[in-house]
Formats: structure tokens, C-alpha cells, sequence
């Protein structure tokens, strides 16, 4: 038998025919098998065209719903807004407390959990060596004062001249957030009290106590105003 010459390089597996042999490379060495009638296995064929793609499969269930925490409380928005300005003069000598005429105001709420904040502004003045004093009153009610004790009244703001002068003005500013609590009307008094109480001994808005006609003696106006908080 004449010699074989193998092919170079074999990869694993790969076949050999030399005549009526057979032979098959195994990684080391070139081994004999035996021949079907039908021959040697042929190379492997190209790769065919892909298939078409199937068809979309059902959907799936769905997920279980799931509830998000509740977002941040939104910002305080502004509502109604109502003032009301005194330009006339007004006095009393009086050791009661009593309304300051003309200078009140009324809302009515858009919710019970609606607040106000109200804003006075009054001009006022004293005869001399008298001590005068406001409070705010809201229906009725006294709302942002201070609190009474013994014979000290509750109030918002106290004024005294004690400088004999009957042109002496003062300008008195009180702010208070209230809470009403309630979709009904309210209206926001404020009312003023001479706390000496004698005899002729008066207490002024928007004038000076003597009041004599002088271009120094400026008449003045005093205003309560409050906003709605929603």
C-alpha cells in the first residue's frame, strides 16, 4: 500500500478518504472508520433564511395597584380682602368701653377653616395727664388682646400724655391672625375706653385733643383692614 498523505492542519472530527479508507482526525491522531455504502458525511450546507417571526403571545395580568404617599400640603392662598378707612374726627369723654363709630368691618368666611388677619391703624390722642386704651372685638367676642388681671383691663394698645400737651398725637398699630371657625358672617370692631374716667377729660381719633384751628392741628384718618386666608 502506497503511503497517505494526511491533510495539514485537521480540525477535530474532521474526515479523510484515501481510496478505500476511511479515516477521521480525533485531536492526536488520524484514525480509520469504516465507510457506509452511502460515502463520507459532506460538509456542512450554508446557513437557511431565517423563519418568519411568530405571532405575539397574550397579555399578561395586571400588576397589583399600589397607592403613592399623599404629596405635600399645598401653600395658604388669599381671599377676600375688606378695609375700611375713618377720615371724621371723633372723641369721647367716657370711662366705658364703647365702639369707635364708622370703623368696623365685615366678612363672611369662604370655609370654617378660613383665618383672617386684621390690621389697625388708628390716629388718636389724649387731654393731658389722661391714659387712654383700644381693644379688638370680634361679634362680641374679644379676640387678639392681651389677658385681663384684677382691675387691669385687656386691650391692644394703651397711650398717656403725660407731657400737658393738648397737640400731642399718637399712632397706634395692632395686627392679630384670627380663627373664627365658622362659615357665618363676622364683623371686627374696635372700641376705646378713657382709663382715667374725669369728668370733661376726652379721648380723640384722627384729631388732637384741643383741636383749635391751627395749621399744626393736621386731621388724620385711621384704618382696620383684614385679609382672608384660605
Amino acid at each position: 500500500m502506497a503511503a497517505i498523505t494526511f491533510p495539514e492542519n485537521p480540525v477535530l472530527n474532521q474526515q479523510f478518504l484515501a481510496g478505500d479508507y476511511a479515516f477521521q482526525w480525533n485531536g492526536t491522531a488520524w484514525i480509520g472508520i469504516s465507510v457506509s455504502p452511502e460515502g463520507l458525511e459532506g460538509a456542512t450546507g450554508p446557513q437557511g433564511p431565517n423563519g418568519a417571526d411568530g405571532s405575539t403571545g397574550p397579555d399578561g395580568p395586571p400588576g397589583p395597584s399600589v397607592t403613592g404617599p399623599p404629596g405635600p400640603a399645598g401653600a395658604n392662598a388669599i381671599g377676600q380682602v375688606v378695609s375700611t378707612t375713618k377720615t371724621d374726627t371723633y372723641y369721647a369723654a367716657t370711662s366705658n368701653w364703647i365702639d369707635i363709630p364708622s370703623f368696623s368691618i365685615t366678612l363672611t368666611p369662604s370655609s370654617a377653616s378660613s383665618k383672617f388677619m386684621v390690621f389697625v391703624n388708628i390716629k388718636a390722642s389724649v387731654t393731658p395727664n389722661q391714659v387712654g386704651a383700644f381693644r379688638l372685638v370680634r361679634n362680641g367676642t374679644l379676640v387678639g388682646n392681651g389677658v385681663a388681671a384684677g382691675q387691669r383691663p385687656a386691650a391692644f394698645a394703651r397711650i398717656i400724655n403725660v407731657d400737658n400737651a393738648f397737640a400731642q398725637m399718637y399712632d397706634v398699630a395692632h395686627s392679630y391672625l384670627d380663627s373664627p371657625s365658622t362659615t357665618s358672617a363676622v364683623t371686627y370692631t374696635v372700641q376705646m375706653k378713657n382709663l382715667t374716667g374725669f369728668g370733661d377729660e376726652i379721648l380723640t381719633i384722627n384729631r388732637v385733643a384741643s383741636d383749635n384751628d391751627s395749621g399744626l392741628n393736621a386731621r388724620l384718618a385711621s384704618t382696620i383692614s383684614a385679609i382672608e386666608v384660605v
